[in-house]
């Protein structure tokens, strides 16, 4: 699909159930390849993206399979991006069931938009399954996440919680086999750290939240403030 095609929409309902499980496994493999390699990326090699810089522009498909600029979504006020962990992941669950009740608390006075690695029918599947009414971007090349200043974690900022920190592949096979037994599919690159960003009308960024372990959740209070003190000009 093309920039032009973003006339063409898709709902959720009108992705074909083959093209969505087709989706789903080469989302599995590429989680299996990524996990067994282990996180690669820890550092960055620049200054990332800083309060009061310009937010970067990327152009990305939404979960409808339309091409996006995420300038427009803060031409005419603010906007909180929440780039994602992995679709399926229990932290991305944690961050989506809060997401459905703060973009009504946020709607008079900033929007939210969520940023995945998925592909737009995987998008709209979480989309519909959290009854979200927000954009789900889809990143699934992790352009946005790097422009942002997104790295992998290290094991223990990624696997703290869990009994060892061992990564090879007959770990992450009985962790997709687990996942699949439970209806929740593996997919994407387990190692990338979240974050969330909030840009105001002119494109500056205000709030730069980069999570230090993959569940580093932001208390509900910071984004207020943050969201308060754009729309008071403080």
């Amino acid at each position: 699909m093309t920039a032009t095609d973003s006339n063409h929409p898709h709902r959720a309902e009108d992705w074909p159930p083959d093209l969505l499980e087709q989706s789903v496994r080469q989302a599995e493999l590429r989680w299996l390849e990524t996990w067994v390699r282990g996180p690669k990326d820890v550092r960055v090699s620049a200054t990332p993206v800083q309060v009061g810089d310009a937010a970067p522009d990327h152009l990305l498909q939404d979960s409808d399979g339309r091409w996006r600029r995420m300038s427009d979504f803060w031409k005419t006020r603010p906007v909180l991006f929440v780039f994602l962990r992995p679709l399926g992941c229990r932290c991305c669950d944690q961050r989506a069931a809060r997401l459905r009740w703060e973009s009504r608390v946020f709607e008079p006075m900033a929007d939210l938009v969520a940023v995945s690695q998925a592909d737009p029918p995987r998008a709209a599947t979480f989309r519909r399954r959290w009854s979200l009414e927000i954009p789900v971007l889809c990143d699934p090349d992790l352009e946005a996440h790097l422009g942002y200043g997104l790295r992998e974690g290290t094991l223990p900022e990624v696997l703290f919680d869990r009994p060892t920190l061992r990564h090879d592949r007959a770990v992450g096979q009985a962790l997709i086999e687990a996942g699949r037994a439970a209806g929740v599919r593996r997919a994407d690159n387990p190692w990338i750290l979240p974050g969330e960003f909030l840009v105001d009308a002119s494109g500056a960024v205000r709030l730069a939240y980069r999570y230090q372990h993959r569940c580093q959740i932001p208390e509900f209070e910071l984004l207020l403030r943050a969201v308060e003190a754009v729309v008071e000009g403080r």
